[in-house]
């Protein structure tokens, strides 16, 4: 089975200081031997600084689709994702999602 990334998109950022940010994307995973053709995940890129913030005013916080980086690097993150894709790439479609969905949040969860 073929995949790929499809599209990586910028949904919402929120940029308090240089070291204090929060990006969620929206990723689309291309199946090349789908009737759909795609299928879509999301994910938050934090900084630790926002994370720490975010933990002093919240008690908890789930970590399955979260990416921590000290300084914000689409190319660094555009590798990141297709390492991600190409280690979660199994026989058949749901085993594929169910793999990525280890990393991202995928589109069809219950949460």
């Amino acid at each position: 089975m073929k995949v790929s990334l499809g599209a990586l998109t910028k949904l919402h950022e929120v940029w308090n200081a240089p070291d204090n940010f929060y990006i969620y994307f929206q990723l689309d995973v291309e199946f090349e031997d789908s009737k759909k053709g795609y299928e879509l995940f999301s994910f938050i890129v934090v900084s630790p600084k926002w994370l720490e913030t975010f933990l002093h005013e919240n008690d908890i916080e789930l970590g399955r689709g979260y990416i921590i980086m000290k300084d914000f690097d689409i190319n660094l993150l555009e590798k990141k994702i297709k390492h991600i894709i190409s280690i979660c790439t199994a026989n058949n479609i749901y085993e594929t999602i169910n793999n990525i969905s280890k990393f991202f949040r995928y589109e069809n969860d219950c949460l």
